[in-house]
């Protein structure tokens, strides 16, 4: 069952209420935010929205995923108050898939706070000539 339509090519489908997002029949992307429930299988390998930056990218390092730092760890205003803010990739060409965590809008304040990831976004990697 197609939950939404953007476009002549381009759907979403709801299961176990995330968001699959479907274009001209191959998956696309899937993007998550906090606090939406984690995946069982998600948490049985140590992942959770509560874990700090640090403990993330070092995970996602151990699942055998190459992480790059897009935006550096640092501090803004949000709201009035000081939050932490950066963005990490991590990359798995043998599972072709590549994911981008966002940290804004947490309350701690540095790479070792907990509870400052906000999303992530998981799209396959592309492949030359498809």
């Amino acid at each position: 069952m197609v939950n939404g339509i953007l476009g002549d090519n381009e759907k979403f489908y709801l299961i176990h209420g995330q968001a699959f997002w479907v274009k001209n029949g191959l998956f696309e992307s899937m993007y998550l935010t906090t606090p939406r429930e984690v995946p069982k299988v998600w948490r049985d390998i140590g992942f959770s929205w509560y874990l700090s930056y640090t403990q993330i990218y070092n995970l996602f390092e151990c699942l055998g995923f190459e992480v790059n730092v897009n935006i550096e760890p640092q501090n803004e205003i949000f709201k009035g108050k000081e939050s932490f803010k950066a963005r990490l990739t991590a990359v798995n060409s043998l599972r072709n898939l590549k994911v981008t965590l966002n940290f804004l809008y947490g309350i701690g304040k540095d790479f070792n706070s907990e509870n400052t990831l906000y999303s992530m976004k998981f799209v396959p990697i592309k492949k030359k000539g498809i």
